[in-house]
């Protein structure tokens, strides 16, 4: 490629990024701008005053302005205040309420804890330095400068640097097993040595400097982990320490000035501005409600209630399009409510609904082997993690929001326990899942026993922003008899390789055709790693349930915008009798077109062709499937290596089956069954299959 020609391109690409930039202004109303600049300006201020301000608090000022008399009668009475419910339990017995499982496994992370031994984000066990360098990505050595953090270029592409590390580790929830542990056998250590950590990032992280005082979310997260710890450790000695307990009141003041002077709004709001306003609802709480305390929790629940429905549509789906991020955003709109209901203070019946149907979503996608899948982004974000599930375990939250009316006497998820202490149900909370149609969000699930299939006919996250949500409409995941076998490719990381973000949030990493090289949803830069036009608007043609199948055909617009347009339509079906899946993808469009259509295979499922457009599926537990593709002699296949990422930081290799066509457009049909119900031929079988349900592809829109 020649230096002319390289010139052209960059200008070309610059012209296109400054188009979609002022696109995106069109759209906005003047007061958008007003916000803007006065966000701006906060942030410019914030940075100059709180510092400023902070050498002249002491907890006796402190504690005037939230309405006590000295922070002696703060603390009097601070126990009472933790807004956590399993603070208020009566006669509540740890030990009994946990198997010895749970409690093992809550040692084990409590030892880690204090030993300063971290594992998260794909890190593995990580031995931190004594003291703890805060503003360090101990995965890429990076370290970011104690300036203001609101200043601070987090993403720094250039150098393959992780915000995240620095982030996760200050959000301090590694130290809530501890106090865990704490509640459990009331060792002092414990709390000693979890005083010791607290301490110690208070003197290393002045406020406003570094990378920690640079995100308010952040900031948020860490209030409610302080908060949780103190109503864990506040009857211990190490806890009791008038000197301790005053740093602690003035962080509580300070952590609570940030964010509110620094609440992330934008044109589309999100699970960054939901954790500034729960945030402030904790602390505010646990501050007593009163004086500056009660302005900003009056305040940020106002907004929680104003942002919950449009956050989450009305089918209990967030609008984020990831799995993973409406587990952050169902717990972040949960904690303060639960919050106000234990200090006796009104929730709104709504709020209520809305969160049992976010509930529901969960209960409906978590897979036969109970983990989650992997639509959109995955990178493990928690609101407060108590449970010892895996990582991918989400069923905590359908027993949790199931129980909010009375909670269960013997939870069958300790982190229910943890959220809601025990209580008096008997009744199991939820019966057993099955197939529905999230229509808001275009989210498809069948189901029926241990056969499962999750489908994506909706559009980009974040109302057509893309934000979390991935190149990924029209694709799948598929489990057949409790086995899962067709994957989504997961997130990996973010910003530690850019390269990397973009290939497993593109359309090659997802179970979807692919046209001409192109993204289903263009990205307009490589360096823009939460946005993608919004080219894909889905089209539901035809969907029902039925107990012997479910049926849906869609089809999505992303492919328009090319010269010769097409119009990709996949049916999907779910046979139950037979435990089968058939997926059909036609194409509506002229001239000849370079299309692909992968199939991700999950981790450990090996293939092996059989003879032409047959292919035998062999999982990690053994089980085999048969995979049959009809017209075998118009496409191109091939078996490639691929990449899979269960949770933010790890990658494991998956093998992908892809057919390729590069001419006219044709149609494909591939169907996935165990072969021991093969019992007739499987090409009799999937003609069989074609016979039944590709006449509904002509089905009238």
């Amino acid at each position: 490629m020649t230096i002319g020609l390289q010139v052209m391109l960059r200008i070309n690409r610059y012209l296109y990024s400054g188009r979609t930039l002022f696109t995106r202004c069109l759209k906005q109303r003047p007061s958008f701008f007003l916000l803007y600049i006065r966000r701006k300006l906060f942030n410019y201020l914030t940075v100059i005053w709180l510092p400023f301000a902070a050498k002249y608090l002491t907890a006796q000022k402190i504690a005037t302005r939230i309405g006590f008399d000295n922070p002696d009668l703060f603390f009097y009475s601070a126990a009472n205040r933790v807004p956590f419910p399993i603070f208020h339990i009566a006669k509540l017995s740890i030990k009994d309420s946990l198997t010895s499982i749970q409690q093992n496994e809550l040692f084990a992370r409590a030892s880690k804890a204090i030993k300063r031994e971290v594992c998260f984000l794909g890190s593995g066990n990580v031995k931190l330095s004594n003291p703890i360098q805060w503003n360090e990505d101990f995965k890429s050595g990076a370290i970011w400068p104690m300036r203001p953090g609101l200043k601070l270029d987090l993403l720094e592409l250039h150098r393959n640097s992780d915000i995240k590390v620095p982030w996760e580790l200050s959000r301090l929830q590694w130290v809530l097993p501890v106090g865990q542990a704490y509640m459990i056998e009331r060792n002092e250590p414990f709390a000693e040595k979890a005083r010791c950590i607290i301490e110690e990032w208070i003197e290393l992280n002045p406020v406003c400097l570094g990378p920690n005082w640079a995100c308010p979310m952040d900031v948020a997260i860490r209030a409610i982990s302080i908060v949780w710890l103190f109503g864990a450790f506040c009857k211990s000695q190490a806890w009791a320490n008038p000197e301790f307990r005053n740093k602690l009141l003035v962080q509580f003041y300070l952590h609570a000035k940030f964010i509110e002077r620094n609440l992330e709004w934008a044109d589309i709001t999100g699970n960054h501005l939901t954790s500034n306003l729960t945030g402030l609802v904790i602390i505010s709480l646990f501050l007593g409600y009163q004086g500056e305390a009660a302005v900003w929790g009056k305040r940020a629940w106002s907004l929680l209630v104003r942002e919950f429905p449009i956050q989450v549509p009305n089918d209990g789906v967030s609008r984020e399009a990831s799995v993973h991020y409406h587990r952050l955003i169902t717990e972040l709109f949960l904690l303060p409510a639960l919050a106000r209901r234990t200090h006796g203070l009104p929730v709104p019946a709504s709020y209520w609904k809305k969160l049992r149907k976010m509930g529901k979503f969960a209960h409906t996608y978590t897979m036969p082997n109970g983990n989650a899948p992997n639509w959109g982004d995955t990178d493990d974000g928690r609101a407060l993690p108590l449970g010892t599930q895996p990582l991918n375990d989400h069923q905590y939250l359908t027993e949790i929001l199931s129980s909010l009316n009375e909670s269960p006497a013997n939870p069958i998820h300790d982190e229910t326990f943890w959220w809601l202490g025990a209580g008096n149900a008997t009744t199991p909370p939820y019966s057993e899942p099955s197939s529905y149609a999230f229509v808001d969000s275009g989210v498809y699930i069948f189901r029926k026993n241990l056969d499962y299939v999750f489908i994506d006919a909706g559009p980009v996250g974040m109302g057509g922003r893309g934000g979390h949500g991935h190149n990924d409409c029209l694709s799948f995941e598929a489990s057949l008899g409790g086995i899962p076998i067709i994957s989504d490719s997961g997130c990996y990381v973010y910003t530690s390789s850019w390269k990397e973000r973009n290939y497993f949030r593109g359309t090659s990493s997802h179970n979807t055709p692919k046209i001409d090289q192109e993204e289903i949803n263009r990205i307009p830069r490589w360096d823009w790693l939460w946005y993608m036009e919004n080219d894909a608007k889905p089209e539901i043609r035809y969907y029902t349930t039925a107990p012997d199948q479910d049926l849906l055909i869609a089809a999505h617009s992303g492919y328009h915008r090319l010269l010769s347009p097409v119009t990709p339509t996949r049916l999907f079906a779910l046979d139950k009798h037979t435990h089968s899946l058939i997926v059909s993808d036609d194409f509506e469009g002229n001239r000849e077109h370079f299309v692909q259509i992968p199939f991700h295979l999950s981790v450990g499922t090996s293939i092996e062709k059989k003879e032409n457009g047959i292919w035998e599926l062999v999982t990690i537990s053994g089980t085999v499937f048969t995979f049959i593709c009809n017209s075998p002699e118009k496409w191109e296949s091939s078996i490639r290596d691929g990449w899979i990422s269960p949770s933010y930081g790890i990658k494991q290799k998956a093998k992908i089956l892809i057919f390729e066509r590069n001419g006219f457009l044709e149609p494909l049909t591939i169907a996935i069954f165990p072969k021991e119900e093969t019992s007739i031929e499987p090409e009799k079988r999937l003609s069989a299959f074609m016979h039944k349900y590709l006449p509904l592809l002509n089905y009238p829109k």
